[in-house]
């Protein structure tokens, strides 16, 4: 019965949730938008074949305009540019959501247990986190590839290690506010462990603004991941990944721009759907904010 309660209030919070959502139209759209980048990805096998359309170089079919045969053309190699766009989608995506995960999950740890014990020991993790803040994320990552050597591990390993500081930081700041709550004070004063604590009374009052952050995190993690690609510090050719294909582009931008502009809209759409997303989910989840 009890368990039957619970289950009832997780469901009228999820469908409050979902009815403030379906308010922000632009939210929606970016909803839209994103989930048919993800389908997208996902499906890649079912309609190109990687190594036919995707790798394999014909010189005869160099700079094809679009037709029926190929709806995008082709670039400088004769390769599917549509092939090419739906299976970079799924390598930004790769990286972007690794990413993302492995920088949030430590520095959800990092800023919990700086923000809940405190003292020396938040001294301490803080003052480690501004050493790795003082360098800007982008250009550590960047030191970092360079010194491991460009692949997408380490790729992912870089931008990881960099995003892990601001996300301690953003943990701590929310651990310190509920801390001093009266219902923490309450678990506390009946000899409520630590752990349990932080578990059930102070998670779960997190949890939904380390969603939207996260997700915003995300369209960042995807531009970040495309820069270095850019400048030949990420996915190596001829793997598809689409800041390897705008830095690939750039000497035929002149007479074929379509090799530059295609690639560039498609960061441009998918970042701009993660960041509606991630505005309305905040919204969503924390209407205090409006």
């Amino acid at each position: 019965m009890r368990m039957k309660g619970r289950t009832e209030r997780a469901e009228g919070q999820f469908i409050e949730i979902w009815r403030r959502f379906k308010r922000n139209k632009a939210a929606v759209a970016g909803l839209v938008v994103f989930s048919f980048v993800v389908l997208m990805a996902l499906s890649a096998d079912l309609f190109f074949n990687y190594e036919e359309d995707v790798i394999r170089q014909n010189a005869m079919e160099r700079f094809q305009p679009p037709s029926a045969e190929h709806l995008l053309g082709t670039d400088q190699y004769g390769r599917d540019m549509l092939a090419r766009i739906v299976y970079g989608a799924r390598m930004s995506l790769l990286i972007s959501l690794s990413v993302t995960v492995m920088s949030t999950l430590p520095g959800l740890v990092v800023g919990f247990i700086a923000g809940y014990f405190g003292g020396k020991l938040d001294s301490i993790l803080m003052r480690i986190c501004d050493m790795f803040m003082a360098i800007p994320a982008l250009l550590m990552a960047i030191t970092i590839v360079a010194a491991l050597g460009p692949s997408v591990t380490n790729l992912i390993i870089a931008l990881s290690i960099s995003g892990i500081p601001s996300t301690a930081r953003f943990t701590r700041s929310m651990v310190l506010r509920l801390r001093g709550e009266e219902f923490v004070e309450s678990a506390r004063a009946v000899g409520t462990s630590d752990f349990r604590i932080m578990y059930r009374h102070i998670f779960p009052n997190i949890v939904s603004l380390t969603i939207v952050n996260a997700t915003l995190s995300l369209g960042s993690m995807i531009l970040a991941s495309a820069g270095l690609s850019f400048i030949g510090l990420g996915v190596k050719p001829p793997a598809p990944e689409w800041g390897a294909m705008l830095s690939n582009a750039r000497n035929y931008f002149t007479d074929h721009p379509s090799l530059l502009l295609i690639p560039g809209a498609a960061i441009l759409i998918t970042v701009l759907s993660v960041n509606l997303l991630g505005d309305g989910l905040r919204d969503a989840l924390d209407p205090k904010t409006k």
